[in-house]
């Protein structure tokens, strides 16, 4: 495991929120499928609300209207493998590189939490400070629909998530080390549960998510078309 030389945007604060969350938060949001008869363009619309910073502009609505997009590929490993080039990228300082990777991470997909802190870092250390501000904007802005979610502390409540690259990656914005996962069942429904790491205090703690989105997807895909 090496290091970020980048420090994690507010993980203080990240951790606070998901501590007041789940002192606060008694149940899990309800998400339903989407109503719009085009998603594609209704995700599109949202994502303009959120690049014009509307007031009413919804990052819940932008992750759930991209589940039902032309890229949403929540079991294809392409975005993490190049979220691992991108930490690279950072680590070793080669912001072009790193800006470059982010760029195509994010338009293929807008929510990805990797692609939006990636261009915070290298915009922020390019003193690109407008950009680098937007990215953050959109990145609080996403892992706080995760967060919200639910308590992500017990199966009962967990957080509900896009994909396992999402899942990882709120893992690591909450500064943990991913240690392993595991499928677990609560009830009639399938979730995972992922452990982590406090590489400060030796800690292991356990979130649980939920990847129904994932699995309708997959479900939907091998159906037959007629």
């Amino acid at each position: 495991y090496r290091r970020m030389k980048y420090i994690y945007i507010s993980i203080a604060v990240a951790i606070a929120l998901l501590t007041a969350n789940c002192a606060t938060n008694t149940q899990t949001t309800v998400f339903t499928p989407s109503l719009h008869t085009n998603t594609q363009s209704a995700y599109e619309a949202e994502k303009l609300r959120i690049e014009q910073r509307h007031q009413d502009a919804s990052f819940t609505a932008l992750r759930e209207l991209y589940t039902g997009t032309k890229n949403y590929q929540p079991w294809d490993s392409t975005e993490h493998e190049a979220s691992l080039a991108l930490l690279n990228a950072q680590e070793d300082q080669q912001y072009t590189l790193c800006l470059q990777l982010a760029e195509a991470i994010l338009m293929k997909n807008f929510t990805s939490i990797d692609g939006h802190f990636g261009a915070y870092n290298c915009y922020r250390a390019s003193d690109e400070t407008t950009k680098a501000e937007f990215h953050r904007y959109v990145l609080q802005g996403i892992i706080n629909s995760i967060i919200q979610s639910g308590d992500g502390q017990i199966p009962e409540s967990p957080f509900i998530v896009n994909s396992a690259t999402e899942a990882r990656a709120v893992i690591k914005m909450l500064g943990l080390i991913m240690v392993r996962q595991e499928p677990v069942k609560n009830g009639q429904k399938n979730l995972d549960v992922y452990t982590a790491i406090n590489s400060d205090t030796n800690e292991l703690l356990n979130f649980y998510f939920d990847l129904s989105r994932a699995r309708l997807h997959s479900f939907k895909a091998s159906i037959p078309s007629e």
